[in-house]
């Protein structure tokens, strides 16, 4: 079985405040989560993405501000106008159509 449930459970049990805490956002017992990171049985898809939710959450809410303003006003620029040349690659060649 694949290492990687039990270092997404891992590190959601960190984020969370531990193992106990996990089982509790996740609705499930404490023999049964110890059960899953120790892969006596494997993790429910549904279980795996609510553990997901929460690094992804846990990332999203620690990387905000990360970049100065006009660098992230220039990343938003470039992914809302993909179709549009960004002027941070100017280029003297001409996309062909």
């Amino acid at each position: 079985m694949s290492q990687t449930p039990v270092k997404l459970l891992q590190a959601a049990a960190n984020i969370l405040g531990g193992e106990e805490a996990l089982a509790r956002h996740l609705d499930i017992g404490e023999v049964l989560m110890r059960a899953y990171l120790e892969e006596r049985r494997p993790l429910p898809d549904f279980l795996l993405l609510r553990a997901v939710d929460v690094v992804l959450e846990h990332n999203k809410s620690h990387s905000a501000g990360r970049y100065p303003p006009a660098i992230s006003h220039q990343f938003r620029f470039r992914s809302q106008n993909r179709n549009e040349r960004s002027p941070l690659f100017r280029s003297s060649v001409t996309p062909l159509t």
